[in-house]
């Protein structure tokens, strides 16, 4: 099962550092997944873009007066990102777990600071989020599959027999 919240550790008040141990693929999404592990326990997150093995991802809960530089992968409160950056699997309110931008390929564009962070998302949604919700720098990939076109109807069950062999 995977793991949508990121901040788990906003009652100790430290960075969580985790190691990448595996990438998947998840067959019941379109998104690669990546068994992540610190000191006590492992789970499953979804992987972004450039995400690999051996990859050691950060979840910050601290917000700076000065914003800081994104590191991608790691999850940081939004109101510590500057305008301009792309974010995915955006909590709400820490400790809840992702609620926007959880599928494949979408993402949202921190738009504006202030006492309200405004976000655009890329289903073409502007919301508004506090300044402690929590998100992952950059996006998820989004699997292209190839598409082939299939003229004669033996073609098709030939595809899908291979495919279930």
């Amino acid at each position: 099962m995977v793991d949508h919240c990121r901040s788990r550790h906003v009652k100790t008040g430290n960075v969580l550092e985790e190691i990448v141990l595996r990438i998947h693929q998840n067959w019941w999404r379109t998104h690669f997944i990546a068994l992540v592990a610190n000191g006590v326990y492992k789970r499953w997150i979804i992987a972004t873009v450039n995400m690999k093995v051996g990859d050691i991802v950060r979840s910050h809960i601290d917000i700076p007066h000065i914003p800081v530089v994104p590191i991608e992968g790691d999850a940081y409160p939004i109101g510590a990102l500057p305008a301009g950056t792309t974010i995915c699997q955006i909590e709400a309110q820490p400790g809840q777990g992702a609620l926007y931008c959880t599928a494949a390929g979408t993402s949202g564009l921190l738009v504006r600071r202030g006492s309200r962070i405004s976000l655009e998302k890329s289903e073409g949604q502007t919301s508004s989020e506090t300044d402690s919700s929590l998100a992952p720098s950059n996006h998820d990939p989004k699997d292209e599959p190839e598409h082939r076109v299939l003229n004669l109807p033996g073609e098709c069950a030939l595809i899908l027999f291979s495919f279930l062999n």
